[in-house]
């Protein structure tokens, strides 16, 4: 799944085919590619890579945790039952080396002990795109998350976009399998929107900038005092 490749590819083409000089047979060509499943799916993915610039923007943000390679900022409007988190973070190794425990599940745990067991594709994963699910323990809960995630690597200027969004549209049988996953009564499931910008550092050295940008609804106003 590439999508700026293919949303150049598809621009091209209905650029040709709307084009004034186009016969009458393209116009209604165009018509019909502009509501090809194709292209919606494109554009869905195209909107997605868009919102990534939001890491980027300047925010309200509260810094409440730092040291010399990592800082992290949070934010949550009071009575709200979401919150914000955004990190940015220098890891002393190459993107492939960054990108590696995403595709072998089972390293997932030794680097992230928090993951209770390793995450399941609901449906068959890709290099650029799946439907994940997470089961996490935090204090004697457990929290369930399951998106759809979404990698869009730009080659002209050297970046990797990371979209991970709960709300998805139906994918495959995506449907069935969730609705086969018994939670027990003390595991929650919250939704998740999370943007990463990964950033080679160049020049000749090695290292990482990842720049992420997570909304959390957990469904319940959080007191000011858990974010602290």
């Amino acid at each position: 799944l590439m999508v700026l490749e293919a949303e150049t590819v598809l621009a091209k083409a209905l650029s040709r085919l709307e084009a004034p000089r186009a016969p009458d047979e393209a116009g209604a060509a165009a018509a019909k590619l502009r509501k090809a499943p194709v292209l919606v799916e494109v554009l869905r993915h195209v909107k997605s890579y868009d919102s990534a610039r939001a890491t980027l923007a300047p925010t309200p943000f509260s810094l409440v945790w730092k040291r010399e390679d990592a800082e992290m900022y949070i934010r949550s409007p009071p009575g709200s039952s979401w919150f914000e988190y955004k990190i940015v973070a220098h890891i002393d190794a190459p993107l492939s080396h960054c990108m590696a425990p995403l595709h072998e599940r089972d390293l997932i745990r030794k680097y992230q002990p928090v993951f209770v067991e390793p995450h399941y594709d609901i449906v068959p994963s890709q290099p650029h795109h799946a439907v994940v699910r997470t089961l996490s323990r935090i204090l004697s809960f457990h929290i369930e998350t399951i998106f759809e995630l979404l990698r869009v690597p730009n080659h002209e200027f050297g970046f990797l976009v990371e979209i991970a969004r709960s709300d998805f549209p139906p994918l495959g049988d995506s449907s069935a399998k969730l609705q086969n996953f018994k939670r027990p009564w003390w595991t929650k499931r919250i939704e998740v929107d999370t943007k990463n910008l990964w950033l080679p550092v160049g020049g000749g050295e090695v290292g990482t900038v990842l720049v992420s940008v997570s909304r959390v609804h957990v469904g319940v106003p959080i007191p000011t005092s858990a974010l602290r």
